[in-house]
């Protein structure tokens, strides 16, 4: 990898939602390559993961936050200022997809987070959500959805790297800190050539 590539980091902050048991630090780990069985999350765990993006590194702070009812009103507090909220629900499980609202009210309305992507995690499994009720997903809220598996593998590449770009996109200092890397190795490569010469 070049000079250049390793010279450039985008960092952002990320949240994930949803429900107890849908598997968000499952996915989480999975992605990060942790094979420690998870533990309930308790209020929130914080979570630093590199993304590589062509030739950019994107660190995501990643927080996991705990479904369970009595933490819900930490929620807004973990998540504010985040680039990314992921709202993850369990297709074997109707009630964490009837939830979908509240996290949405959560993440859109009371913490202003720009993007939202859904999961339906646990795709390894039988679902008991229709195609139909997918499709009410996605006229409801207009956001992405991922069709997951934290046993399998299925889709978690392509929603970390929907992530990475999404967080590449909204770093104001991405492009200032690309220009100045471009500057500094052109200079120090010019500075290598007048001292052969």
């Amino acid at each position: 990898m070049s000079s250049k590539s390793n010279s450039i980091t985008i960092k952002g902050k990320v949240v994930f939602i949803g429900d107890s048991s849908v598997g968000k630090t499952s996915i989480i780990n999975y992605y990060n390559q942790i094979n420690e069985e998870p533990q309930p999350t308790v209020g929130a765990n914080s979570i630093q993961c590199n993304i590589m993006l062509n030739e950019k590194r994107v660190r995501v702070n990643i927080w996991d936050t705990a479904g369970q009812e009595n933490y819900q009103c930490l929620v807004p507090m973990f998540a504010r200022c985040s680039y990314v909220a992921v709202i993850v629900f369990d297709t074997t499980n109707l009630d964490s997809y009837n939830n979908i609202s509240l996290w949405f009210k959560y993440a859109k309305f009371d913490c202003n987070v720009p993007h939202i992507l859904l999961v339906s995690n646990k795709n390894d499994l039988d679902t008991v959500i229709t195609a139909e009720q997918i499709n009410e997903l996605k006229e409801k809220f207009r956001c992405p959805i991922f069709f997951t598996s934290a046993i399998t593998g299925k889709n978690i590449e392509n929603l970390f790297r929907e992530i990475a770009e999404i967080v590449d996109q909204e770093d104001p200092e991405a492009t200032a800190m690309e220009e100045q890397s471009v500057t500094f190795n052109e200079a120090l490569q010019s500075e290598k050539k007048r001292k052969c010469c």
